[in-house]
């Protein structure tokens, strides 16, 4: 859109003199350690077969000099306990972040500053202390952000003796709105019959949250999907089995479908939106051979738009001299936000799985984690390494023993804007989570697919030149009965004239039969200034 004119002459910025934007995008990574000891009705520490980590979203607190992050870590751990038999159990832990805040002068904190951050593990070491106690220590890759007002007022010094002209632009930047809510769901899961014809428990569990759809609304999101769960099931031993005889297991999944609304000022219907979840909780309770499943779990509901905003490019007085100072002002502008879901599927060696010929796959959890986000053929291509945790049990020994598995993989969001002319992208948030992994063996190698929900959020950048200080001096000197004639240089524009010679623009437009806009082009030879 052209610039245009302020009409107003009065010495003001435009209408719209706050808009918001980034404070900062930092991705931190930090180290946790963790000392934990189990509760008394669990059994003693054998083998440590699999940990893994789910980092809830944070709170968020923001002072004058940095923002405070403060979460939960939910670990979930899986071993091999003194009686031989597979056991496993939640175990929290809260985590701090906090990142340093260098504001723009024009920024302002004291109207609040939203922040959010978006953990991903890298790396887990466990070690067993003593029977019952172990120690974790745990690496978190963050990909925090912040977004602030930023005030467009400039700053006016001096007396302008006379009219304020002034040359009004049009942006469009990007609006990230964020909110979540906890929502729970309670399920009976009746296990195969045959199965169940004994005293069962849950020796293992796994949920994840898929958002189908992201629709959003008045003030709000609706988020509908399904819950995912996996459930390890083996016997309970009875008095008259042999002690330390092994006993079958069976996993059982459950797909648990939800439609929750996610309250989020500022969202409409003209914003692209996208959903992603976390489980947060879970009680298992089994009687008469079913199982009550309490899954408490967190929904996030992101959404985005452009919203068009008017800023001071340039101004001068008619009546003084004017000295001006202009920042460059970076903008984002919103692509895309969606959710998907596409098939992996990649082979690997049994020698580089980490399973033998004689182990049998009980089961199999994993991670996708992006490391690059380009663009090709009007598509966003996501890559990075998917990870896999293997369970397994050995056919001659009866022992558990794990495998891991690291793999690349790439994924491609199909654009939401058929425009060639869109930035490309520069910041991105993504979500994968694998909901159900299989696993087949051929000979010597291995055969692994996996069904994986997507949740993305693109945007590119864009930048203004934006004024932010006139300083006004001398009056103008003006000579009576003189007429002024100019003969501007190719490519000068109307402003150019009008603010060279301190005269109104309108007038000067109409004493010349120009278009009254600031940035129309002069092909005329000369234009009258004054007569």
């Amino acid at each position: 859109m052209n610039d245009y004119l302020s009409l107003s002459g009065a010495p003001t910025s435009p209408a719209h003199l706050l808009v918001r934007l980034p404070l900062f995008c930092k991705t931190v990574t930090e180290e946790y350690n963790h000392d934990f000891t189990l509760p008394d009705y669990l059994p003693e520490i054998r083998k440590m077969l699999r940990v893994t980590v789910t980092v809830l979203p944070p709170e968020s607190y923001a002072s004058a000099s940095d923002v405070e992050y403060a979460g939960e870590l939910r670990y979930h751990i899986l071993y091999t306990g003194a009686d031989g038999e597979l056991h496993s159990t939640d175990l929290p832990a809260e985590y701090t972040l906090s990142v340093p805040v260098d504001p723009p002068a024009f920024c302002n904190l004291s109207m609040g500053v939203e922040a959010w951050a978006d953990g991903t593990p890298e790396l887990l070491v466990t070690r067993v202390l003593s029977p019952r106690k172990l120690g974790i220590r745990t690496r978190i890759a963050f990909r925090t952000r912040a977004q602030a007002w930023h005030s467009l007022e400039e700053s006016l010094t001096g007396n302008p003796n006379g009219r304020i002209e002034r040359r009004v632009g049009e942006a469009d930047s990007a609006v990230i709105l964020r909110g979540r809510t906890t929502a729970e769901l309670v399920d009976e899961i009746l296990p195969d019959a045959a199965f169940a014809a004994s005293p069962i428990r849950v020796a293992g569990h796994e949920e994840q949250v898929f958002v189908s759809e992201a629709i959003p609304d008045k003030d709000r999101v609706h988020l509908r999907g399904e819950l995912h769960l996996k459930l390890l099931l083996s016997h309970i031993q009875t008095e008259s089995e042999e002690e330390g005889s092994a006993h079958p297991l069976t996993t059982v999944h459950r797909k648990i479908p939800f439609s929750v609304a996610v309250d989020l000022d500022g969202a409409d219907r003209y914003c692209d939106a996208r959903g992603f979840g976390a489980p947060a909780d879970i009680k298992l309770t089994v009687e008469d051979g079913r199982i009550i499943a309490d899954a408490e779990f967190i929904l996030t509901a992101e959404c985005q738009k452009n919203q068009r905003f008017a800023y001071t490019r340039d101004l001068y007085s008619t009546g003084a001299e004017c000295e001006t100072t202009v920042e460059v002002l970076p903008l984002p502008f919103a692509l895309s936000a969606q959710n998907g879901n596409f098939t992996f599927s990649d082979t690997v060696s049994l020698e580089n799985s980490g399973v033998s010929p004689s182990d049998r796959i009980l089961d199999v959890c994993g991670d996708f984690g992006v490391e690059e986000v380009t663009e090709k053929n009007a598509q966003t291509v996501f890559t990075g390494t998917a990870h896999f945790h293997l369970l397994t049990e050995n056919t001659d020994s009866g022992e558990f023993g794990f495998g891991e598995i690291s793999l690349p993989f790439r994924y491609l969001a199909p654009s939401a804007n058929d425009r060639t002319d869109l930035p490309t992208v520069k910041d991105h948030d993504a979500s994968f989570v694998p909901l159900t992994i299989r696993t087949k063996r051929d000979g010597e190698t291995l055969a692994l697919d996996a069904e994986v929900a997507v949740s993305t959020r693109t945007a590119g950048a864009t930048e203004i030149h934006r004024l932010t200080e006139a300083k006004f001096g001398e009056p103008e000197r003006k000579d009576s009965g003189a007429i002024v004639l100019t003969y501007p240089a190719p490519g000068v524009v109307l402003w150019d004239v009008a603010k060279k010679y301190r005269t109104d623009l309108l007038p000067l437009a109409e004493r010349n039969g120009l278009d009254p806009s600031p940035d129309a082009r002069i092909t005329a030879r000369f234009l009258v200034v004054k007569e």
